[in-house]
Parts: structure tokens; C-alpha cells; sequence
């Protein structure tokens, strides 16, 4: 069985969901969720990407057109983790300047696609161990 591929910074910048609009803020970004750690792909999930910025983006965000979704604490780990969630459309962003947080969702993700983790409760099971080191049941 291959390895599971994450697409690599140089893939997000061809592919960048932005279109520039964090310019020299954005530091590394990559294609996250079902749709790519799930084979078969779903076909009806949105675009999830993982953002890693250098600095506050949220101005930038706005005019380029996302909303922030949720409020500090409305997603598990968040008031520990340093991430918001910004959507247009179908287009989902997780937005953090942590490194560290970053570096482990990565590694969640790269798990969830090697043991191709189709449902979601247990995707979600293995991202708060990973993220935050919680059990879950």
C-alpha cells in the first residue's frame, strides 16, 4: 500500500484556494479532510484546506470574501489549539500561526488517510488525540 500523499506547499500555491490574498503572509498551506484522507473520495464534502500564516489575517480573509465561523470555544480543543475556521462557499479554511498545531494536524491527517478512516466519528476521534491528546472511546 503507497504511502498517503498530502499535497506539499508548492501544490497549495498552484492550487491556492485565496488566490493571493494573504500574499506574503501565507507560510505553508495544504489540502485537508475527507476529501483527500477518505478513498474513496467523497464527492459532496467541502474543500478543506490547512492554513499556516505568519500573522493576523483576518482583514484579508474578509475581503477576500470568507466569514468566520464559530467563536472561540465553539470547536473542541480551540481555546487550546490556535486555530480559527473561515468558509466561502464550499471552501473551508483552518487558519493557524501555530507551528506546532500545524505540524499535528498535518500528521492526523497523513493517519486518518494510511488507515482510510471513512467515518467521521472516528476521524474526529483520531484528530483529538492527535491535536490535543484526548481519548476517545
Amino acid at each position: 500500500m503507497a504511502a498517503a500523499q498530502i499535497p506539499s506547499p508548492a501544490h497549495c500555491c498552484k492550487s491556492d484556494p485565496l488566490n493571493g490574498a494573504l500574499g506574503h503572509f501565507l507560510e505553508d498551506c495544504r489540502a485537508v479532510g475527507s476529501r483527500v484522507t477518505c478513498n474513496p473520495a467523497p464527492v459532496d464534502t467541502d474543500e478543506d484546506w490547512l492554513i499556516r500564516v505568519s500573522g493576523e489575517v483576518s482583514n484579508l480573509l474578509a475581503m477576500a470574501g470568507f466569514t468566520q465561523e464559530g467563536q472561540l470555544g465553539d470547536y473542541t480543543g480551540n481555546i487550546e489549539g490556535g486555530f480559527q475556521s473561515w468558509r466561502k462557499d464550499t471552501v473551508n479554511l483552518i487558519v493557524t500561526s501555530d507551528v506546532g498545531f500545524f505540524d499535528r494536524f498535518v500528521t492526523a491527517s497523513l493517519l486518518a488517510a494510511r488507515f482510510n478512516l471513512l467515518l467521521k466519528e472516528d476521524r474526529i476521534a483520531l484528530f483529538q488525540a492527535v491535536l490535543y491528546g484526548r481519548h476517545a472511546l
